[in-house]
């Protein structure tokens, strides 16, 4: 005779046998099809019909997990952390990610620093480890990005100096969520060429698609980061200058070495343009204005272009600043 199996009942339910199974099964279908949502709906439905076992439970937890329900999640995962005879480790891992995932970044240092302390298989370490340090490098960006802000509500009121070590540390952070701070510091006016034209290359070489208005000299161009080569010194005149110096001036030193150093500095005065542009003169005729100057100021009177040395003293005012 066969056997009959009893009749379950959930309130003034009666559940036919073997239906709680039948959707934790199709549960865990869900969950290893990556079909987290509908894998979430069954999960919930047979645990408003029976308790869970704590199996399920972690399935569950992921599920949530991967649908950004991460308080629910970290919910689900302290009361399996109360249960016996669980996968700690694996159970911490989800824990900690989820607790990162609400920035609760102090919590996931506490913990994950106390199993670290514990004896670990290699594996288990290393997986653990590196949620340490993934959160250690979330909370060391976090603290940047506060320090940043601070700096660049102030940014006007530092020194020139100050000014610069600032924008060099920009060069290694994303600036996009500081790209309108950045823009309308480099529209005012009153800010030191050299520090503009900084500020322009962070933008430039993280090709940030803006437009701005760019003051330039007794005008002001509209520019795009995106169109531009690249930084003051990927100018094709910039190069062209310098090789230029090197070959004529190769057999004197001194003078290379100044004029090297003049250009260098102008390049970041004329950026985004060019010497031709700013000051009208040919590439040729720059560097005969650099030998120029760079003899007037060893003290031998010739004649020269009257406008071109000028163009250059107005440039080299603008720039030799003390940092």
């Amino acid at each position: 005779m066969k056997r009959k199996e009893p009749l379950q009942k959930k309130g003034n339910m009666i559940l036919l046998p073997g239906v709680i199974e039948r959707i934790l099964d199709s549960a865990h279908e869900h969950a290893e099809h990556y079909r987290y949502d509908q894998a979430v709906e069954e999960f919930e439905k047979a645990f408003g019909l029976s308790e869970p076992s704590t199996h399920s439970l972690l399935a569950y937890a992921y599920c949530l997990y991967e649908v950004r329900r991460f308080q629910d999640a970290r919910e689900i995962c302290e009361q399996v952390l109360t249960h016996k005879n669980i996968p700690m480790v694996e159970v911490m891992e989800l824990y900690l990610t989820v607790c990162m995932e609400l920035k609760d970044y102090a919590h996931v240092t506490t913990l994950a620093t106390s199993l670290l302390q514990q004896s670990l298989e290699e594996e288990q370490r290393a997986r653990i480890e590196r949620i340490l340090m993934l959160n250690q490098k979330i909370v060391e960006r976090m603290q940047t990005r506060q320090t940043i802000d601070e700096q660049l509500d102030e940014f006007l009121t530092l020194n020139i100096h100050e000014q610069d070590q600032f924008v060099s540390q920009l060069f290694q952070q994303n600036i996009r969520p500081y790209q309108q701070h950045i823009v309308r510091y480099i529209e005012t006016e009153s800010l030191h060429p050299l520090i503009r034209a900084m500020l322009l290359t962070v933008l430039a070489e993280q090709q940030i698609d803006v437009e701005l208005v760019y003051p330039l000299e007794d005008r002001t161009i509209t520019i795009n980061p995106t169109h531009l080569p690249g930084g003051p010194f990927d100018m094709p005149q910039y190069s062209a200058l310098m090789e230029l110096a090197e070959q004529q001036l190769d057999d004197d030193p001194t003078k290379l070495e100044m004029v090297l150093d003049l250009i260098k500095r102008h390049a970041l005065y004329v950026y985004p343009l060019d010497w031709e542009s700013i000051c009208g003169y040919t590439t040729n005729e720059m560097l005969d204005g650099y030998v120029d100057y760079v003899e007037m100021l060893f003290g031998k009177i010739q004649e020269m272009d009257v406008d071109l040395i000028d163009c250059i003293q107005r440039m080299e005012i603008s720039m030799n600043i003390e940092m």
